[in-house]
């Protein structure tokens, strides 16, 4: 592959510390390359694992609360807002970036405020790789991507949703396929939709002409209704940052809880399910703060709860 003038310098910094690929880690996810054709775009067959919609509702109702801050000014990261990736300070900028933005927009799951260490990896067969090994996490990137940005920026996203994913409990470790498509699916929850928009595929000039890679898991139109379905989802819901323009033709059925529904969930997983003893002490709340909502009354319950414990 030719490298263009800031691949070139990107690889000054890294020519001391490349490392190749050797054995697997115990635990390892990879973005990987699919040169990609109309065949091999109808041969991958998506819909055994999980349609899009039936894969990002489910994520949707974790990561998203109608008590999201209403200033949240964009949902959708804007490509612009990140830096261009000159050298490892670059690198370590956007994925603080995307960790920011992910605990803001996706607030229902646990983002970490440790950012996995990023390594940059020679001969890799595959563009990414999210790395769990003793408890260490790290990301590996493929030397081959370096200079360009838009592919570096969808890699680290996806391995960022890797680890917000792990983290939260969600990754589906028995099924490594439908894993990695709900990783890819995920950034569009935490709103890196503009970024899998742009990276997920590019050209390259090769010695036998021009060759198209596909990056992920999802196939074109995938990515499209992926970031139709979660504006729209949001849209619907009332939830800040999204487009609140005319309806989208595709019909979206998700309800997220109200504020006081979550607080009820929480107080009935806080009481080990006991549904009538969450009842009781509701009632009791109720008697002694006749003033207060029931969100209200639900949040004091829980307060005198966690005081009680301590």
């Amino acid at each position: 592959m030719e490298r263009t003038a800031e691949a070139m310098s990107l690889w000054s910094w890294l020519k001391n510390s490349l490392k190749r690929p050797d054995s697997r880690p115990p635990y390892s996810s990879h973005v990987r390359p699919v040169p990609y054709s109309p065949s091999v775009r109808n041969n991958r067959n998506s819909t055994s694992f999980g349609s899009v919609q039936e894969i990002l509702q489910p994520l949707a109702l974790k990561a998203w609360v109608r008590t999201q801050n209403s200033s949240l000014a964009n949902f959708v990261l804007p490509v612009a807002d990140l830096p261009s990736i000159k050298g490892p300070k670059e690198v370590e900028s956007t994925l603080e970036i995307l960790y920011r933005h992910a605990r803001k927009c996706a607030p229902g799951l646990e983002v970490p405020y440790c950012m996995p260490k990023v390594t940059i990896w020679a001969g890799m067969d595959i563009a990414g790789e999210y790395v769990v090994n003793d408890g260490w996490v790290s990301v590996r990137l493929a030397s081959e991507h370096l200079g360009n940005d838009s592919a570096i920026r969808l890699i680290l996203a996806h391995e960022a949703c890797h680890h917000i994913l792990d983290i939260s409990g969600l990754a589906d470790k028995r099924n490594s396929a439908r894993n990695e498509r709900m990783t890819d699916l995920a950034m569009f929850i935490c709103g890196f939709g503009e970024i899998a928009a742009v990276g997920y595929r590019f050209a390259e000039q090769k010695k036998d002409g021009w060759v198209t890679t596909h990056l992920g898991y999802l196939r074109p139109e995938e990515y499209s209704a992926a970031h139709e379905w979660v504006l729209e989802a949001r849209r619907v819901n009332g939830l800040s940052g999204a487009f609140m323009g005319p309806a989208s033709h595709k019909r979206v059925e998700l309800v997220l809880p109200t504020a006081s529904e979550e607080c009820l969930k929480d107080l009935t997983g806080r009481m080990l399910g006991d549904k009538q003893k969450v009842k009781r002490l509701l009632e009791d709340c109720k008697r002694r703060f006749p003033d207060l909502t029931e969100e209200q009354r639900c949040r004091k319950v829980i307060e005198e709860h966690e005081r009680i414990r301590r």
